[in-house]
């Protein structure tokens, strides 16, 4: 065998599987991957809130547009918006984080609080919220502009 040969045979494969690599990896970064982060990267970006009716006045859900009802999205590290406001003082009012600050940015310390949260009820931890870490948390209630309390 030739020395162009032998070269041929031994990059050929190299080159094969790194191509390979490639166009596997924005599948796994697009949230084609199993589990359940990947589920909640393919969810849209709560942006607003939602006010939803119960017995003692309305909950605002963190939603995608205002008053969508689309309650099915997430929140994370670096999100600055009303979404991030709800949540907070869901965080704050109804689940003992004294120490978030309702300001509707979601920095270190609301990532860390949604962390903590998720751990202790059995979730899988990754800091960002979404419909399952909506389903473990109390939540604010409201008449017109003054909380009345909380709900699960």
């Amino acid at each position: 065998m030739t020395r162009f040969a032998m070269r041929s045979v031994l990059v050929l494969p190299s080159a094969i599987a790194l191509t390979a690599g490639i166009l596997a990896a924005p599948a796994a970064a697009a949230g084609v991957a199993d589990g359940p982060r990947a589920s909640a990267a393919a969810l849209p970006s709560c942006t607003h809130f939602t006010d939803i009716k119960v017995s003692k006045g309305v909950v605002r859900y963190p939603s995608v547009g205002a008053n969508t009802k689309d309650i099915k999205c997430k929140l994370q590290l670096g999100d600055h918006n009303w979404g991030v406001v709800a949540l907070q003082q869901w965080l704050r009012f109804c689940n003992d984080a004294k120490q978030v600050e309702v300001d509707g940015i979601y920095g270190p310390v609301t990532r860390d609080v949604i962390l903590w949260l998720q751990a202790s009820k059995g979730i899988p931890a990754d800091g960002v919220y979404g419909p399952q870490t909506m389903e473990i948390l109390g939540k604010a209630v409201y008449q017109g502009n003054t909380r009345v309390g909380c709900s699960a």
